[in-house]
């Protein structure tokens, strides 16, 4: 067969249409444990470049200040967004129950 498509083969051919199946994995309790009480310390440098990335790129970021809901600006100023309700206190363990 000649033309542009001689010695290609179909599309069909190249893609691999295969369908895996997920395979589950399970962690012992005492390892999940471990990674769970490690989320804070990996948390902390994740937001904080995320937020300098997004200014960076010339987004602006929410931040709460106070009572207030702030938007940042990259060149530093910021816009009050919202009032709202002062914080409560929380330890872990603590249970909160919220009526509506």
């Amino acid at each position: 067969e000649a033309g542009n498509d001689a010695g290609v083969a179909d599309r069909e051919d190249t893609v691999d249409m295969t369908i895996k199946q997920e395979t589950s994995m399970t962690i012992p309790e005492q390892t999940m444990q471990f990674l769970e009480e490690h989320i804070p310390d990996l948390a902390e440098p994740a937001f904080k470049q995320a937020y300098w990335q997004a200014l960076a790129s010339g987004s602006s970021v929410l931040e709460v200040e106070g009572n207030q809901i702030v938007e940042v600006f990259p060149d530093g100023t910021r816009k009050l967004i919202k009032q709202i309700k002062q914080a409560i206190p929380v330890t872990p363990d603590m249970m909160i129950r919220v009526l509506e």
